[in-house]
């Protein structure tokens, strides 16, 4: 049977810029842009009018993040198209470096259906894009491709590659290093058993590789003075986001189960670990002469164990977060890429032997395609149904745009800074979405002053309530206010600090009008 990593590289790659390409710019049209990625979006823009992250726009993610959108906006300003852009690029480089690890290193056959499969069921969690996951995927891939390359050839320009991608994760995020670590740590034990300083080199290496990327970084947030404000948000507010009960962490580890089983990664990754587990244990014996032929007996069992202990850990670092999205799981999709190509080669070792016919050969060939085509048909289903969502969202910008000037502020009460970014108005606040001001455990009175204080110097010119579910709407009734009172103290540690800013609000501002459920306010002029 032909296998299909006998396709050339160059058209393999052509199959997967174009698919990873048409199913983002789909994204792109008919979704709108989320939450998340309009703080991101709003950062970098403020990035490029010479601001700085933490210290002028409050966010608790890492600041490689902000700087990639900032790339993003300064190739389309006012428009999400530019991370768009670059999301595509390193998206399908990185599943084009799965796909060489697999088709040269993995020696699985099925190398190009298993990336497709992949990069489908990735799809599946994408949620309009612009996550921290999506980006930390480029280096994940990155650093899978050169621990391979580095077992097969032993140079130790892969250990700095493996290193730069340790902190192009961890920047995005802290608990995304896992796979980094890991393959880190694989390296280490397999060298030593052979040499030890051959183990310390490669261990240096890692460590500059890793530094080439956190020094620069670290001396930008230095030259704008933001190392106090990235510690208070970087780690203190999400260490008092990840301290929950132990009902919370199994709540949260269901969802991330659920979201797994979902896309069919589960099943299919077990299958694949299964697999490695009995070449770790079988030796010479084990079942797919195949699989990591380059490999001695020992060399076979240690990478196997390896790619385990990746997986696993990847697993353990995503159910540190309280709450569960399904875009958390695209951090498993790089190693889940991998074992996919192991179950795909298991299962077919399994069928096509002397006995079979080519009829199920063919038959076999013609399912494996069909999976990547049925997971990207759902999710193009998907976003169809989010083009209503995106037209409101287009209404209330366009009111923002039509009703406030460039140099006008506009505070969104509630948590989207997604609308002061593509209107084009600065927020009065660096608070751009108010949670850290009502998050227990991390919210003062002293915070929420720095807020009110920042409105009161700054009058924005409208205020847009989005009628967010964890905040007292400005127009609510004060019987209504009260009963609420007791909701929302289950996140607020000073509920009448918080009350004294709705008050200033209401005496300042009067309400306009209203676009489905959110509501706009003018600033009433008393001069």
């Amino acid at each position: 049977m032909q296998s299909i990593n006998k396709h050339k590289p160059i058209l393999s790659f052509v199959i997967i810029f174009s698919l990873t390409a048409i199913l983002y710019h789909t994204a792109f049209l008919y979704s709108p842009v989320n939450r998340d990625s309009g703080v991101f979006l709003y950062t970098g823009s403020e990035i490029l009018s010479g601001n700085a992250p933490y210290r002028d726009v409050w966010d608790h993610k890492g600041p490689l993040l902000y700087l990639i959108n900032a790339l993003g906006v300064w190739l389309t300003p006012q428009s999400a198209y530019g991370t768009v852009l670059v999301e595509i690029i390193l998206c399908s480089i990185a599943f084009y470096l799965l796909y060489i690890v697999l088709a040269n290193h993995v020696f699985c056959r099925f190398s190009l259906t298993a990336v497709l499969i992949a990069l489908t069921a990735y799809f599946q969690l994408h949620t309009f894009g612009n996550f921290e996951e999506n980006f930390a995927f480029f280096g994940q891939a990155m650093c899978l491709f050169a621990f391979f390359r580095y077992l097969d050839t032993g140079l130790y320009r892969y250990c700095l590659i493996i290193g730069f991608s340790l902190s192009w994760c961890g920047l995005l995020r802290p608990n995304l290093i896992g796979l980094p670590i890991v393959l880190s740590a694989g390296i280490f034990m397999i060298d030593i058993r052979t040499r030890t300083k051959k183990a310390l080199k490669s261990c240096f290496c890692v460590v500059a590789g890793a530094l080439t990327l956190f020094c620069p970084i670290l001396l930008f947030l230095f030259s704008k003075a933001a190392i106090a404000d990235a510690f208070d948000q970087l780690i203190v507010y999400n260490l008092s986001l990840s301290s929950v009960s132990l009902f919370d962490r199994v709540k949260a580890c269901a969802a991330l189960f659920s979201f797994m089983t979902e896309i069919g990664v589960v099943p299919i990754a077990l299958i694949g670990i299964a697999a490695l587990f009995t070449i770790v244990i079988s030796g010479s014996c084990h079942p797919l002469p195949g699989i990591l032929k380059k490999f001695s007996e020992k060399g076979r069992a240690a990478v196997s164990t390896v790619i385990i202990f990746a997986f696993a850990t990847e697993m353990l670092l995503n159910m540190l977060s309280l709450y569960h999205w399904a875009h958390y799981v695209i951090a498993l999709i790089a190693i889940s890429t991998i074992l996919i190509g192991i179950t795909l080669e298991t299962v077919a070792h399994a069928l096509l032997n002397k006995k079979n016919s080519p009829l199920i050969s063919s038959a076999l060939i013609v399912v494996l395609l069909l999976i990547p085509s049925v997971l990207a048909g759902k999710h193009l289903f998907h976003l169809l149904q989010e083009q209503s969502e995106k037209s409101y969202q287009d209404k209330i910008v366009n009111y923002i745009k039509q009703h406030t000037e460039h140099g006008d502020s506009v505070l969104v009460y509630g948590a989207s800074a997604t609308l002061n970014f593509l209107a084009g108005r600065r927020s009065p606040t660096r608070y751009v979405y108010l949670y850290p001001l009502i998050m227990n455990g991390y919210s003062s009175p002293e915070k929420v002053n720095e807020f009110l204080s920042s409105l009161q110097k700054n009058p924005p010119s409208l205020i847009v309530d989005t009628h967010n579910g964890r905040f007292s709407p400005l127009d609510e009734s004060p019987d209504l206010s009260s009963q609420r009172r007791s909701v929302e103290k289950k996140f607020l540690t000073d509920f009448q600090t918080m009350q004294n800013v709705r008050n200033w609000i209401r005496k300042k501002y009067f309400k306009v009008t209203s676009i489905g459920n959110t509501t706009f306010y003018s600033y009433a002029d008393e001069s």
